[in-house]
């Protein structure tokens, strides 16, 4: 039996990707409740964030451009629109204004709260919102591939590999980014890694390196594990909940790669097989997946059957211009 959210974005996901999907319910979403809704994260640098990837419009420029296309066409079921033309005007113009959207209630920031939620919660909004996930999540999916194929063979990258070892590099990658030649891949990669704090971490001498070597030789030791023990105690609990009951709450549509082909994908998704030469990952995720291709010579590295070639034109109507606008390298 699959596990019903109230976010239904990920619902067509499968594989690794159904798993991620799973996770991010879990530990970014309040077990999938309020996909459909303005948040806020309660701290001074967060703004108004929406949708199941939580994309925050105060740093995140594509979540924005989201956000303003919903507020501008979000409509009733008669056809009229949810919000009027000057309220479109006035949520355009608080938006232009970062410092009037960060570190305040969401009713603070927009007067109006209550019809940008009708919005959000709208046919059109949930379609976009949608979109906007299954984006996210392939695209994360896809760097952890590269991550993972840029390492050295050794325990480190058996690890990585394992389905249970990409959940928490997923999360990791949630909170603090994957980034080549930072603390985590030197880890995995066999290195010792000298923390800001002056500790030095590894290198992994066990062959049988496993999830409680990873949480007891790592990840215990970060910065954000002794400021707050309990969230990250927290955010480990969901995952092990999940891998306990996954055989029941995953629908376990994987192919034998543990991905999916172009084809299947492209099935799936009822999409056409024509993708963008190099995938939006490269461009939402600019200098970090610059760094992971420079260090596999390659930004065409192999990922072991995933399906992130779906991150494709047709999915969401999008040209490589345009994305390449919303996710500037620079």
């Amino acid at each position: 039996m699959e596990k019903i959210y109230e976010f239904k974005g990920g619902e067509r996901l499968y594989g690794i990707y159904e798993d991620y999907h799973h996770i991010m319910m879990a530990n970014e979403l309040n077990g999938g409740v309020g996909g459909y809704k303005l948040s806020w994260a309660g701290t001074k640098e967060s703004g108004p964030s929406f949708g199941g990837n939580q994309m925050d419009i105060a740093h995140n420029a594509y979540g924005m451009s989201i956000f303003i296309k919903i507020i501008q066409n979000a409509a009733h079921s008669n056809g009229s629109k949810i919000l009027s033309g000057s309220e479109v005007c006035s949520i355009e113009k608080i938006c232009s204004q970062k410092d009037k959207i960060t570190g305040m209630d969401i009713e603070e920031v927009f007067p109006m709260a209550l019809k940008i939620d009708k919005a959000l919660a709208s046919d059109y909004g949930k379609k976009l919102i949608h979109e906007a996930y299954v984006n996210e999540i392939l695209s994360r999916g896809y760097i952890i591939e590269m991550f993972i194929d840029s390492l050295k063979d050794g325990p480190g990258k058996n690890f990585a590999k394992s389905d249970i070892g990409k959940m928490h590099l997923f999360d990791y990658g949630n909170q603090y980014g994957l980034k080549a030649r930072g603390p985590l891949y030197k880890f995995l990669n066999g290195e010792k890694v000298v923390m800001k704090s002056g500790e030095v971490l590894g290198p992994i001498t066990k062959q049988d390196f496993n999830l409680e070597d990873f949480k007891n030789d790592f990840f215990f030791h970060l910065k954000y594990y002794k400021n707050k023990p309990e969230d990250v105690i927290r955010r480990l609990n969901n995952i092990a909940g999940y891998v306990n009951k996954r055989g029941d709450v995953a629908s376990n549509r994987r192919s034998e790669n543990d991905g999916a082909s172009i084809e299947q994908c492209a099935k799936l998704f009822n999409v056409s097989k024509k993708c963008i030469e190099y995938p939006t990952s490269v461009m939402r995720y600019g200098r970090e997946m610059e760094e992971i291709s420079g260090s596999i010579k390659s930004s065409k590295a192999s990922y072991s059957g995933q399906s992130a070639y779906l991150i494709c034109k047709e999915l969401y109507g999008m040209d490589f211009e345009s994305y390449a606008r919303y996710y500037p390298k620079n």
